[in-house]
């Protein structure tokens, strides 16, 4: 008996001390204090598309915007997967534009299921924006199923037919199964096939992201996690554009992200806010060492050309994005005619079922005072726009002597590309660029150099149109402006430059360097983890 309570008694000691060793060995793990800043970027860098960053503070990951890229502005992106997203608590986005919020829906498909934080205009703006994406936007091949008897119908027509893609799509349900037929391929070619993807599974997808969305009024701040806040400071980029600043409670320490700095040239917008204090910050670079910036002046003599273009009797063409760069050019074309500079009778035509929808939510629903705070004065005094124009479907319907507001703003889709292959060859109609375009995009083509021909669908065209390109509505703001920006932020250690071409950012990192010396400047490669506070 002794002798079995001396083997128990060593058995209760060696237990106590595997015990209390295992505790000790556990315990740097399950308290880990680290409050690191981590930067990583999966868009945007090296590149002026496709914003999409990952901030981990501490114990906290977060995303900063998720758009699309431009052309082959992806090619060296590294691959959005859930590895990537493991671990995810918040996606907060600056504004509404798609390569800003174009990877949304690709973000939710990998099982993302946080909050998306954004101010109410971007909220507004978001189902219009992400209904095109989910219709035209590329998610790799997919099963849609169709009904073969409205299929042989409107092929005898010259018609598309619908596509559906989820199955308890209230219209696509109501197919009997020995209608019911299948088609393996992307939402892309769907259109080369003779579809259309079904406008109500659209919503639903884009229903998978806004069900996620929660708005922040500006200038208050919000807690998104035990350790972290974050508040919008306006940026007069477009309705709802904001900067984000984070803040960790932890360290005391705060990351400022600029998303797109407004230019302050839009009629629409209120001022910049100032930006107080930050450590640390994340700055677009679109426009590299530029210091160009539009005036009134550049607007009247934008407003003049149309008019003289009308009086001449030639047909106008405006490609433009359908958020925002639209609505602006309405507004020109508005007080052009008001200032006598175009014909008041000129009929004005808007091509873009999206723009319509946009210009509802510009003039009826942004024009409520709840919204004051987004907005210049002089957007309530003169209004976003008149209602000068009517809305069309048909290419041909613009004659001499007319104007045709269309999408898309580079013209390499939608009707902006239908009306260059039906009109770039006549000498009586005028194609006006009014925003960036991207040198692989028929825009780009266009504007970047004289051209005698233009290759459009593996066909050749005469260049005979006159194209003229404006860049007085830009949304950008200029080198000088952002570094007065970063002049004015106290205690500034470090700033990571996105949105910029390769060449171009090395050459803002040096200009930068000479006139801020006291700043840490980095123009991180794709996927590169930056440590900012080391």
């Amino acid at each position: 008996m002794a002798r079995y309570r001396k083997i128990c008694s060593l058995l209760l000691v060696l237990y106590i001390l595997v015990f209390c060793c295992a505790g000790c060995f556990s315990l740097p793990i399950a308290t880990n204090t680290s409050q690191q800043i981590v930067y990583t970027g999966y868009g945007a860098n090296g590149v002026v598309s496709g914003s999409l960053h990952i901030l981990e503070i501490g114990k906290d990951k977060i995303i900063l915007d998720a758009g699309l890229f431009y052309g082959d502005d992806g090619d060296n992106a590294p691959p959005l997967d859930e590895n990537v997203l493991d671990g995810i608590s918040a996606i907060v986005i600056s504004h509404a534009h798609l390569d800003h919020i174009g990877r949304l829906l690709e973000v939710v498909d990998l099982g993302y299921s946080g909050p998306i934080y954004c101010t109410q205009p971007t909220r507004d703006l978001l189902p219009v924006m992400l209904r095109m994406e989910a219709r035209y936007g590329d998610f790799g091949p997919e099963t849609f199923y169709y009904s073969n008897r409205s299929k042989l119908n409107n092929d005898k027509q010259g018609k598309h037919t619908a596509a559906h893609l989820y199955r308890q799509c209230q219209y696509g349900r109501q197919i009997s199964a020995e209608n019911r037929r299948e088609i393996f391929c992307s939402r892309e070619d769907l259109e080369e096939r003779g579809f259309y993807l079904c406008k109500a599974c659209a919503d639903q997808h884009v229903s998978t992201v806004m069900d996620l969305i929660r708005t922040v009024p500006l200038n208050t701040k919000r807690q998104i996690s035990s350790n972290l806040t974050i508040e919008f400071l306006n940026t007069p980029h477009l309705p709802g554009s904001a900067m984000v600043l984070i803040h960790n409670k932890m360290s005391q320490q705060t990351v400022l992200y600029t998303g797109d700095v407004g230019s302050g040239s839009s009629r629409y917008l209120p001022a910049q806010t100032p930006v107080q204090e930050a450590d640390y910050a994340i700055v677009e670079g679109t426009y590299g060492t530029s210091d160009y910036f539009s005036t009134e002046a550049d607007r009247i003599q934008f407003q003049k050309f149309i008019g003289d273009c009308i009086r001449a009797n030639k047909r106008v063409i405006i490609p433009a994005f359908v958020l925002d760069r639209s609505q602006q050019v309405l507004g020109e074309i508005s007080r052009g005619m008001d200032n006598g500079y175009i014909p008041s009778s000129t009929p004005v035509k808007v091509f873009s079922p999206s723009t319509a929808q946009i210009n509802h939510i510009y003039a009826q629903i942004f024009t409520d005072q709840d919204y004051k705070e987004f907005f210049a004065a002089d957007y309530y005094e003169y209004g976003p726009f008149k209602p000068v124009f009517e809305e069309y479907d048909q290419v041909h319907q613009v004659d001499y002597g007319e104007i045709a507001v269309a999408s898309s703003g580079m013209a390499d889709s939608t009707y902006s590309r239908e009306f260059v292959k039906q009109w770039i060859s006549d000498p009586q109609t005028v194609f006006i660029f009014v925003g960036y375009q991207d040198p692989d995009t028929l825009g780009g083509k266009l504007t970047g150099s004289d051209l005698d021909k233009l290759i459009v669908d593996q066909e050749e065209y005469i260049v005979a149109a006159e194209v003229k390109k404006f860049n007085c509505f830009s949304g950008h703001a200029n080198y000088l402006q952002i570094k007065a920006l970063l002049q004015e932020i106290k205690g500034l250690q470090s700033v990571i430059i996105v949105h910029s071409d390769k060449p171009v950012a090395e050459e803002l990192k040096l200009t930068y360097e000479a006139d801020l010396p006291y700043i840490r400047f980095m123009h991180p490669e794709s996927g590169e983890r930056i440590y900012l506070n080391e």
